[in-house]
């Protein structure tokens, strides 16, 4: 019987291709979870940085919302005893978050401050570098960290207030920004070993969870370790972006996340940083079981290929159920942080209404702890008892709700404004499970809404007033020239009121359009050019010439102020073709005019045929060379004229020229 031997040599190669094999396995699959570990690391980042900047960019703009409705408000701009108490009650409500309010006048002098500051009042702080730029240009601006004339560190929202459109000088909120930052930012980690920090534009450092690097600068805080310095260079960039930092003392790698958020002129910079270590040293356990497995599947592949490939198999397995097991943990913890952690008031509830899940911002908002909130029937929330059925009724018939809103109860009894949304989840099977919805507190925007409708109406009444009056007034100018007109015996003075009279009619048809409008500032370029035409053959209506005329206007909005020098042009030019025509003549003028972009053209073209060696349209005393440069002036234009073979003229002016005044 043959023997066979043991071909160790082959079994020796057989063996050196196995452990290659399985060393290269386990560096691929021990780097598919490293990379897994990075990306959900850098996903949690991008989290708590886009829910910082919300946070802030919310809270940024509730301050300027409510610093341009107070210096709007006539109290504050008037700085009277009422706007002193408004001042003192806003401070009140949120002594918290503010410092304190300023009030300075129209050369940067502090004329009130709250809490009240003796030595303040009339401090000049026009040389601040924010000042400046406020006194430059009139516009809100947010400062950098400085020290204030009261004494403090502080960053300040200077709004300007304008009376008569005249700058009167600004209202000036004072942040306590050690509490702002730390309230948004106490709660982002990431790790043991994570760091958050927040610095302005010019390297102030407001905010971080090194207590040795809180409220300094960059400059003096890192003036030993460049790397990180460098880092902090690049948030001053006012980009987002990422880096790695060589931590010196530990030497432990840090990879962070930047990113700017902008407020008014400036912006702050969030950076978000975790351990490299940290990270790997939370793969140990993972690393341990890949490399046990490999083993195994390293000695069972020297014994048989069946092995070997038994164990690919098993290693496929188990790396599809470790990724599985961390995908769903993965989706399920960013649900609930999502839900837990958006600043949106989220509830969750059978399809009868009874409260299963709410968050924490739901919680606060009706008051009640999470012991109370799960206890009391969700009827109770509701002002009105219908309304839970109503909003029932609505999801079963439409399957969602948007924006409805309602008037809601809170624990103390307080009623406010409440916008809902909420959508009716199914299982596969189409069947209802639950509901799933929002609540948001509208109560401050409807009043704002309820104060804005106020002013508009106020204005919009004032402004018609106005423009009703102005009409009126030039009826009367009219109504006594024509009386002078028909009292006076000389024929020269009888036509200059002539020429005055329809002069005014032109400006009164121009005040009709605007008064008639919903736009107070424009008006139809081509109604306008009619109803002239309509007044001027109606008051030539017993000459014993005419004139005919053809209209080629596009049908455009125009501004007032450039319609105007228009209008008294064409009437000028009107009155220039019949009373230099001869009588029983029949005078043909084409009016064209387009619009193109941001441009209007115009030309006039007639038959009538004028001798320049008369000079007329340049003799100032007849009048129509005086319109000419009017219009030049007014419409920063230059008007081509031809009178070779007829009378031409024709010119272009920007519609933009202007300024809309309503």
């Amino acid at each position: 019987m043959k023997k066979y031997k043991l071909n160790y040599k082959l079994l020796f190669y057989i063996s050196i291709l196995l452990f290659v094999i399985c060393l290269i396995l386990f560096q691929y699959f021990y780097q598919i979870e490293k990379q897994n570990k990075f990306e959900e690391i850098q996903s949690h980042q991008k989290l708590h940085a886009k829910q910082a900047i919300k946070s802030f960019e919310e809270m940024f703009n509730n301050w300027n919302g409510l610093l341009s409705y107070l210096t709007n408000d006539k109290k504050i701009k008037e700085m009277n005893f009422e706007g002193k108490k408004l001042i003192n009650k806003i401070y009140d409500i949120y002594k918290n978050d503010l410092k304190g309010i300023t009030r300075t006048d129209k050369n940067g002098i502090i004329t009130y401050t709250i809490p009240y500051y003796p030595n303040t009042i009339g401090r000049d702080i026009s040389k601040q570098k924010h000042m400046i730029k406020l006194l430059d240009n009139h516009k809100p601006v947010c400062s950098d960290v400085f020290k204030s004339v009261q004494g403090y560190d502080a960053i300040v929202i200077h709004y300007p207030i304008f009376k008569n459109n005249k700058y009167d000088g600004s209202l000036a909120f004072i942040f306590n920004f050690k509490n702002i930052t730390r309230s948004i930012l106490s709660e982002i980690k990431i790790g043991e070993k994570g760091k958050t920090w927040l610095i302005t534009s010019e390297g102030y450092i407001l905010y971080s969870n090194e207590t040795f690097a809180q409220n300094k600068s960059i400059y003096q805080v890192f003036i030993n370790d460049s790397e990180r310095l460098l880092l902090a260079k690049k948030m001053l960039t006012g980009k987002e972006g990422e880096a790695s930092l060589n931590h010196t003392k530990t030497g432990d790698t840090y990879l962070t996340y930047f990113v700017p958020i902008k407020i008014l002129n400036s912006f702050w910079s969030l950076g978000i940083s975790y351990s490299e270590s940290e990270m790997t040293s939370s793969l140990s356990n993972f690393r341990k079981k890949l490399l046990f497995l490999f083993s195994i599947i390293f000695l069972g592949g020297i014994f048989s290929a069946y092995f070997g490939i038994k164990g690919w198999i098993i290693v496929k397995e188990e790396s599809a159920r470790i990724k599985a097991e961390q995908d769903a943990k993965k989706s399920e913890t960013r649900y609930k942080s999502l839900f837990e952690n958006i600043n949106v008031s989220l509830f969750q509830t059978n399809i009868n209404f009874e409260l299963i899940k709410a968050n924490q911002y739901f919680i606060q908002l009706f008051m009640y702890n999470e012991n109370e909130i799960y206890k009391i029937p969700f009827g109770l929330l509701f002002n009105n008892n219908d309304d839970k059925a109503e909003l029932k009724d609505i999801l079963l018939k439409q399957g969602s709700i948007k924006s409805k809103e309602l008037l809601m109860v809170k624990k103390n009894g307080d009623k406010f404004w409440a916008s809902i949304n909420a959508i009716l989840l199914k299982d596969e099977n189409e069947n209802n499970t639950s509901i799933l919805g929002s609540i948001r507190d509208v109560t401050e925007r409807k009043d704002y809404i309820d104060i804005l409708k106020k002013h508009i109406e106020d204005k919009d009444l004032l402004i018609n007033e106005v423009f009703h009056r102005t009409k009126n007034n030039l009826q009367v100018i009219i109504s006594m020239l024509e009386l002078q007109s028909i009292l006076s015996d000389d024929l020269k003075i009888q036509n200059i009121f002539s020429d005055m009279i329809k002069r005014l009619h032109v400006m009164s048809i121009a005040h009709k359009q605007l008064f008639q409008r919903d736009d107070l500032s424009k008006i139809s370029f081509k109604k306008y050019i009619e109803e002239i035409f309509y007044y001027l053959s109606d008051y030539y209506k017993d000459k014993s010439n005419s004139i005919e005329l053809r209209f080629d206007i596009d049908d455009f909005d125009i501004l007032f102020d450039l319609a105007l020098p228009c209008g008294l042009l064409f009437n000028e030019i009107v009155n220039f073709l019949i009373i230099n025509s001869k009588d029983d003549s029949r005078i043909n003028l084409n009016l064209i005019s387009k619009k193109e972009e941001e441009t209007i053209f115009i030309k006039l073209k007639s038959d009538f045929y004028l001798n320049e060696k008369d000079n007329l349209l340049n003799d100032n005393k007849f009048g129509l060379g005086l319109f000419f440069s009017l219009v030049e002036n007014q419409l920063n234009t230059t008007i081509k004229k031809s009178f070779s073979d007829n009378f031409t003229i024709d010119f272009s002016f920007k519609e933009n020229l202007y300024n809309e005044r309503i």
